[in-house]
């Protein structure tokens, strides 16, 4: 049987994005980041400022995002929240041509 590194905080940052996304206007925020390469940008942005954890699964094995947020500390999760929010603003002054 095989296995793979998986990286647990990847997946965890994806859906918290999407989450924060939500308490946003559609115009111009959730129609920026509907644009793939502005998603990404946010995504990379924030994946590089928190510690990215990793495990070792088997081939066959998924990851569970639900079984990981609810053992992440409040503290953590709020950190990637200001994360993200702040990264939403500076991402979308850097390209303003995106969404204007």
């Amino acid at each position: 049987m095989g296995y793979k590194i998986a990286n647990l905080t990847l997946p965890l940052v994806m859906e918290e994005v999407e989450e924060v996304l939500q308490d946003y206007p559609p115009y111009p925020y959730q129609a920026a980041f509907s644009i793939h390469k502005l998603r990404q940008l946010l995504i990379a942005e924030v994946l590089s400022q928190i510690p990215n954890e990793y495990t070792v699964i088997e081939d066959t094995e998924e990851l569970s995002i639900q079984h990981q947020n609810s053992h992440t500390p409040l503290q953590k999760r709020l950190q990637r929240e200001m994360i993200i929010r702040q990264s939403i603003l500076d991402i979308l002054q850097k390209n303003t041509e995106w969404h204007s």
